[in-house]
């Protein structure tokens, strides 16, 4: 998904697309996660569920096997100050998800 007004990018994968995109624009996050993200508001990026749809300019479907590992990949070529996923992509732990973590300063 491409939020071109706030030069953000959000890469993800799923079986179903239609539906997580639902999830992401239904979620309501704890205000105090907006003021606080992830309790490291220097450092942490806004969740794309933060955004809704009418800031999502362009979504991109690339269809793959979601085993094909091109979501790290994706993920690892965008700089941080301009992508919204909180964590590197195809993380399978919580092990993984602490060391690919995006942090970024404001």
């Amino acid at each position: 998904m491409v939020l071109d007004e706030y030069k953000q990018v959000y890469i993800g994968k799923s079986d179903d697309i239609a539906k997580r995109i639902r999830q992401h624009r239904s979620s309501m996050k704890p205000f105090d996660r907006t003021l606080l993200p992830m309790y490291a508001e220097k450092t942490s990026c806004f969740s794309i569920d933060f955004f809704r749809a009418l800031d999502t300019t362009r979504i991109y479907i690339w269809k793959r096997r979601l085993t094909d590992g091109v979501e790290a990949d994706l993920v690892a070529d965008f700089p941080n100050i301009y992508c919204t996923n909180r964590i590197g992509g195809d993380v399978s732990n919580a092990i993984e998800a602490l060391a690919t973590m995006n942090v970024r300063e404001f």
